[in-house]
């Protein structure tokens, strides 16, 4: 536990408030006595419980400081999403125990120690929001698909029972097609979610590394849009404070035109301390959609921000993503760190209770599979709560499918029966069926999901028997309806494989599938490097951090 008298003696700074636009806040300290390399800063929530445990993350002082042992000195951290509470910053200094270490603290995803320390906070600092009340600016804005060409979703969050004008106390988006000439108005809906709703413990508890109310979640859809024009816009729930700032999309192609760039990634995770590969991927991938015209969608096939139960985490991530999510289409499913839970509900898919394991006994004859708990009883709930799918035959963000330029998207879940005669088996069937009914209309279909199919990753003999599995029961429909490309995450790494069949390139260069994996944008990389024993058709492949430009 953590002593809460809180001494005087250390003066501490921010260099900007939330909100204000800024990449990074600088958090400075002077007056330390007796500092040493196991002081830490911590973040939490201002009126939280003041437990060790309980903080959205714990940094050693001694982080960027050269000089460890100084009164003086200070820390750089991304600026944090606006988190529906104010945050406090504490220098927190040990006086007990001289051998405590960060990783003692590691907030969000950190093992609990079963240790007490006795620690005292010597300098407490309070974070403003520029706008002077958190949760009252919309944040994590992003876009999806619908079922229409006309027609795009915007969502964003906002904080809980925001009414600050009579007149505009529902999510309204105000757009136009002209730069700061917003002239039309679309209404929409709000929705949220409880601990409640979650399958099974941790997620379903309340805290500062558990659940918290993630505020409200509002929908707009835009109809009646102008294929390939551009759309500027703004969001928000009323009020003079109430409103993004604005923004702007390319409304979605004709079905006569046939030409389309986007991208792919997966496996984002945001480890802690809150520095990691994910943030310099987003500058990348928002210049490639600026500058580069990547701008059709994105595709982000599970793994998203690895929130695990984790309100903060999805703030995070959200925010995170937002330069790129509000300029185009953000198209996800759930990964096994979104889904794979063992709880006793039925969860929003409509899944049996405890979720999909072919590898316990009876659940398949030949036992295979890794299915365990990986969302920490989430089993989809927020994914589903935050994002959309497209398709009305489909199942949600689960599985569903959606055509932009001569690309059929199919997006499936690979932590939901996929086996022959399943309910996704058997959709994923008939809508491959559909697609490959005209080519001339569909010349590509593209098939998305999380899992691979094929690989020659060392050090994932469980990964692998699944992807033996996916070519036994799917493989025989990517062949049948010639999907040309699966794009994967899970893995941490690149991989791609020439055009294969059967576990071999085929002969003709076209008949069969190229497979690529890109769980590359944030996740530790893997370790393991890649074997000719699994298989002979990888022709590229690294354990390093990227995405996919496909047009």
């Amino acid at each position: 536990k953590v002593t809460m008298a809180v001494k005087d003696s250390v003066e501490m700074k921010a260099s900007s408030k939330i909100g204000g636009g800024e990449s990074f806040i600088d958090i400075a300290w002077t007056g330390v006595v007796g500092a040493t390399a196991s002081d830490l800063i911590a973040v939490t929530c201002a009126g939280s419980e003041w437990d060790i445990g309980e903080v959205f993350d714990a940094i050693p002082t001694a982080s960027g400081n050269e000089d460890v042992g100084m009164e003086s000195g200070s820390i750089r951290i991304p600026t944090l999403p606006d988190a529906r509470c104010p945050y406090v910053v504490r220098y927190l200094q040990a006086v007990v125990s001289p051998s405590l270490r960060h990783s003692d603290y590691e907030g969000a995803h950190a093992s609990q120690s079963n240790r007490t320390h006795s620690a005292v906070v010597i300098g407490e600092l309070k974070i403003e929001h520029e706008s002077g009340a958190f949760g009252v600016r919309p944040s994590q804005i992003h876009l999806s698909f619908t079922e229409k060409r006309d027609e795009m979703l915007v969502i964003w969050v906002s904080g809980h029972g925001l009414l600050l004008d009579d007149n505009d106390s529902v999510p309204t988006v105000r757009y136009g097609f002209e730069k700061g000439k917003l002239d039309r108005v679309a209404h929409g809906t709000t929705s949220t979610y409880h601990a409640s709703d979650m399958c099974n413990a941790p997620a379903n508890r309340t805290g500062i590394q558990h659940f918290l109310p993630p505020g409200d979640i509002n929908r707009v859809v835009l109809s009646g849009l102008p294929t390939s024009t551009q759309v500027f816009y703004r969001v928000g729930n009323g009020g003079a404070l109430g409103w993004s700032s604005e923004r702007v999309f390319t409304s979605r192609k004709s079905m006569s035109e046939r030409a389309v760039k986007f991208l792919m990634y997966a496996d984002q995770a945001l480890p802690v301390p809150l520095f990691a590969p994910a943030w310099r991927l987003v500058g990348q991938v928002k210049r490639d959609i600026e500058e580069n015209g990547f701008g059709g969608f994105l595709l982000h096939p599970g793994d998203l921000g690895y929130a695990e139960g984790s309100t903060f985490i999805w703030d995070l991530w959200g925010s995170l993503i937002e330069p790129i999510s509000s300029r185009v289409a953000y198209m996800v499913t759930i990964g096994n760190h979104e889904y794979d839970h063992t709880g006793s509900k039925i969860d929003p898919s409509g899944a049996p209770p405890t979720g999909w394991h072919p590898q316990e006994q009876g659940k398949h004859p030949t036992e295979w599979g890794n299915f365990g708990d990986d969302s920490q009883g989430e089993c989809g709930v927020p994914t589903q709560a935050r994002y959309n799918g497209t398709s009305s035959d489909g199942n949600d963000i689960f599985w569903y499918s959606f055509k932009e330029g001569g690309v059929h998207v199919v997006v499936m879940s690979s932590e939901h029966d996929w086996t022959v005669g399943s309910i996704q088996y058997k959709w994923l069937a008939n809508d491959l069926a559909s697609a490959a009914s005209n080519r001339t209309l569909t010349p590509w279909i593209v098939l998305a999901t999380h899992r691979m199919m094929y690989t020659t990753q060392l050090q994932e003999e469980g990964d692998f028997k699944v992807s033996l599995a996916m070519r036994e029961h799917l493989e025989p429909l990517l062949y049948k309806y010639r999907v040309n490309l699966m794009l994967v995450g899970h893995q941490h790494s690149y991989e791609r494989s020439c055009p294969a069949y059967k576990g071999e390139c085929v002969d003709d260069g076209v008949s069969g599938t190229t497979h690529i994996v890109a769980g590359s944008a944030g996740a530790s990389a893997e370790k393991g490097g890649f074997s000719p024993s699994l298989g002979n058709f990888s022709v590229a492949h690294v354990n390093d951090y990227g995405y996919l430009r496909l047009s």
